[in-house]
């Protein structure tokens, strides 16, 4: 935290403090609140009603622009909830940021931004067949993964839709990508979380340890620094970069409480935006 303060007093105004303050916001939040909840409702984003149903992925630009992939549509909404672009789908998977384009999944292919559909071909026992994808996530630099049904494997593809290897044989119905590499994903039949290295190598998430025990994960996803957050229907449990459990946040009755959450993104800061589906809000907790 010294070093990010340095940083952020330091170089004033410009890119690099308003990342080192961000930074520094999550380490207080998650190390220095004792005895004080992790996080406090802030807001509704999005009142979604009747416009926000059957949400797969939620996600954020630096510019504050909210991102939502449902079922039916790809929904663009600026910083006081208001419909920048609503487009109809089909077959939509899911979403992810790459720098401020988002990357939208579908499931035969991806389409960047507004750019048209790109069909993707899966690599399966020496022969190239149509993915199923069901979830994916965008890598540093220029990849992405992509979790398919059918080979019931998560793969890495060019930006470009060209296939590039199998990464790991696991069937995931979500999944995230952290700040050096590494991937989390939630197997679709067991709702089991696993790690991902780089290299492929899978390492289970127990369900159950001091302080936390899973019910069923929804969704997950990191933060810059790589802590790993993985969302629970009324709960949020995070873990440390290096796999230590460190909070639960479950509001409970309080302020904001969301019982049916479905989706959520973690952005820059640390700040959760959880959309619960009985409500159909996209609600903020900081």
């Amino acid at each position: 935290m010294r070093q990010m303060d340095i940083a952020r007093l330091g170089f004033k105004g410009t890119p690099e403090a308003e990342q080192a303050l961000e930074r520094n916001t999550i380490l207080h939040r998650l190390r220095l609140r004792q005895g004080q909840p992790v996080y406090r409702f802030a807001r509704t984003a999005v009142d979604g009603r009747a416009l926000l149903r059957r949400v797969i992925n939620v996600d954020m630009d630096s510019k504050g622009r909210v991102y939502v992939a449902t079922r039916q549509s790809s929904v663009v909404l600026n910083e006081s909830g208001g419909i920048v672009s609503q487009e109809p789908t089909n077959d939509l998977r899911g979403l992810a940021m790459h720098g401020d384009v988002p990357i939208w999944f579908y499931e035969r292919g991806t389409r960047e931004g507004t750019n048209a559909l790109v069909s993707i071909a899966i690599s399966d026992q020496n022969r190239q067949r149509e993915p199923d994808i069901q979830a994916g996530a965008v890598v540093s630099g220029e990849a992405m993964l992509i979790a398919d049904r059918r080979t019931k494997a998560v793969h890495r593809v060019s930006m470009s839709g060209s296939y590039q290897s199998r990464l790991a044989l696991v069937d995931a119905a979500r999944i995230a990508v952290g700040p050096l590499g590494e991937a989390a994903a939630i197997e679709r039949e067991t709702g089991a979380l696993l790690l991902i290295a780089p290299d492929g190598k899978t390492r289970p998430i127990p369900a159950a340890g001091p302080g936390y025990m899973f019910r069923g994960p929804i969704d997950l996803a990191f933060d810059p620094l790589g802590h790993l957050y993985v969302l629970e229907r009324d709960s949020v449990v995070i873990f440390a970069p290096t796999g230590e459990f460190l909070s639960v946040f479950a509001p409970g009755s309080a302020a904001g409480a969301f019982r049916t959450a479905a989706a959520f993104h973690v952005d820059a800061a640390g700040r959760l935006y959880v959309y619960d589906e009985d409500a159909e809000r996209l609600q903020v907790f900081q």
